[in-house]
């Protein structure tokens, strides 16, 4: 495009204007220097900052709900192996010696069911069970957990129930699992007397090895609880005898802090009291005794305070 004398002429005078100017000389050096502004030079609107950081907060919170919902369907997919036919149970017999080979399937069944299935949810099963138990059985509602007496005699209404036993542990044996098809390599078998058993044990199988707090052994005495399924009335030979315990399939066994029992909280709170009554009369007789001891008697007050010095015999001269 041509541009004729007057027009070039007034573009020169722009630009003198423009040059004489701070903001002309400093944009001038920066196209010089081929430097870009600043964005906040440059006048960069303050809402497209906004948007670009409610972008980013909507991805976070985006990948934050997919990450969520995938841990909570891992956490609720049930593995179908813990499922079980309740009638896998009919070919278990109370009052056997040991674990028959038709009673094997259902044995290992329960094992793996209680050491894969989520634990809170069992220990509300068992606490399900037992207040059904309790309200049939109303002389049972003094008990915290089902009774000895009450697995012994009544075995079949246990029998592929959840429930919570606790009491001492006196020893823990490890043995191979034998061939299964859950591919369970190796069990724990702990001999324990229950708090309503008296010296009469129960026979617990587990397969999660034991805690620091618990070890492989025959002369323990370590209070445990446990969660697990009923099984059978066990029968064992003892010395020349056989006996029976009930047994119970369960994932692991936890230490449990020494029972305080409220009884003996109240004698020993009388005790302390007894002493204290015992020592306080002890220190105001000693007190008492003290006080009139140190109290003058009559012939004492009336005795004068000092005594006349005594006259000695004057010495005779030897003749």
């Amino acid at each position: 495009m041509l541009l004729n004398f007057d027009t070039t002429a007034k573009l020169k005078g722009v630009s003198a204007e423009i040059d004489s100017t701070s903001e002309g000389v400093k944009m001038r050096k920066i196209l010089a220097s081929n430097e870009l502004l600043p964005i906040r030079e440059c006048g960069a609107s303050p809402v497209g900052n906004n948007v670009a950081w409610f972008g980013r907060i909507w991805l976070v919170t985006v990948i934050c709900l997919i990450w969520g919902t995938t841990l909570q369907a891992q956490r609720t997919e049930v593995d179908q192996r813990t499922l079980y036919d309740p009638s896998l149970l009919d070919s278990v017999k109370d009052k056997t010696l040991g674990i028959p080979p038709e009673e094997s399937e259902a044995y290992y069944q329960l094992l793996y069911t209680i050491a894969n299935e989520d634990a809170e949810a069992a220990i509300d099963r068992a606490r399900e069970f037992w207040l059904q138990r309790q309200a049939a059985h109303p002389e049972l509602k003094s008990f915290s957990h089902p009774h000895f007496a009450d697995l012994f005699q009544h075995p079949e209404e246990y029998r592929g129930e959840v429930i919570t036993q606790t009491g001492y542990v006196r020893r823990i044996v490890k043995y191979n699992a034998g061939p299964n098809k859950f591919d369970l390599k190796n069990l724990y078998e702990a001999w324990i007397y229950p708090e309503t058993g008296q010296s009469n044990p129960i026979v617990v199988v587990f397969t999660v090895p034991p805690s620091r707090q618990l070890h492989l052994g025959d002369d323990l005495d370590i209070r445990v609880g446990l969660t697990g399924y009923f099984f059978k009335l066990y029968g064992y030979r003892a010395q020349d005898t056989t006996r029976l315990a009930p047994m119970i399939l369960a994932g692991a066994l936890e230490p449990l802090p020494e029972r305080i029992e409220p009884d003996y909280l109240e004698k020993r709170i009388y005790f302390f009291l007894a002493t204290a009554v015992v020592v306080a009369s002890i220190m105001g007789y000693i007190l008492y005794t003290g006080l009139i001891r140190k109290r003058p008697s009559v012939v004492q007050q009336s005795l004068p305070q000092e005594l006349p010095p005594l006259n000695e015999p004057e010495e005779k001269p030897e003749d």
